[in-house]
């Protein structure tokens, strides 16, 4: 074997384990996740709570109302998962989900891709993060994957629309740039 071809054989190796990795577990959809959208930031490999730092997009979102969080899930881990407000400084402020009898993890179904979460009324945050924490008991009781999305929580009296970015504001409704409908939400989240 000459040294070109091992280079090739190790080069190709590296990608296809990389490749596996970067589709194997979790990553916030929307909010979209930070800057660098990767699926595999774990409680054992990198930094908590968010395992990169803050990006610079925001989503602006209203206090009071209704939010899908969605993710992608390429592995359904053992365990549940939770969602949580972190304050500008990366602490967490707020449970999303409800809390269980059995601990903090929302479980029961392990393909869950998506919750349904009231934001607090009286939260006003900017600067702050919501942190998707998904359990994976199956390599231990306190091994965790998470991504979090950079947010700004605005009360009623103070949200502008911005459509995340991806569309405009008509009558309190968003048109995607892509569509000539209407979006269902106040989000253009696609």
């Amino acid at each position: 074997m000459t040294a070109d071809s091992s280079m090739l054989s190790l080069q190709s190796a590296l990608l296809a384990s990389l490749a596996g990795v970067s589709l194997a577990h979790v990553a916030l959809t929307f909010p979209p996740a930070r800057n660098f959208n990767l699926d595999f930031l774990d409680s054992f490999r990198t930094k908590p709570p968010c395992g990169m730092p803050k990006g610079t997009e925001r989503t602006t979102l209203k206090a009071g109302s209704d939010l899908n969080i969605t993710w992608h899930l390429a592995y359904p881990h053992r365990g549940g998962f939770r969602l949580e407000v972190l304050d500008p400084k990366e602490r967490p402020i707020r449970d999303l989900t409800p809390q269980q009898e059995e601990g903090k993890f929302l479980s029961g179904d392990p393909t869950a891709q998506s919750y349904v979460v009231r934001l607090p009324e009286d939260l006003e945050c900017v600067d702050c993060s919501i942190r998707l924490v998904r359990q994976a008991s199956e390599w231990g009781s306190k091994y965790e994957f998470y991504s979090c999305a950079d947010v700004n929580i605005m009360p009623p009296n103070t949200f502008t629309q911005t459509c995340s970015g991806h569309g405009r504001s008509f009558g309190g409704r968003c048109r995607d740039r892509k569509s000539t409908r209407l979006n269902s939400s106040h989000l253009c989240n696609l």
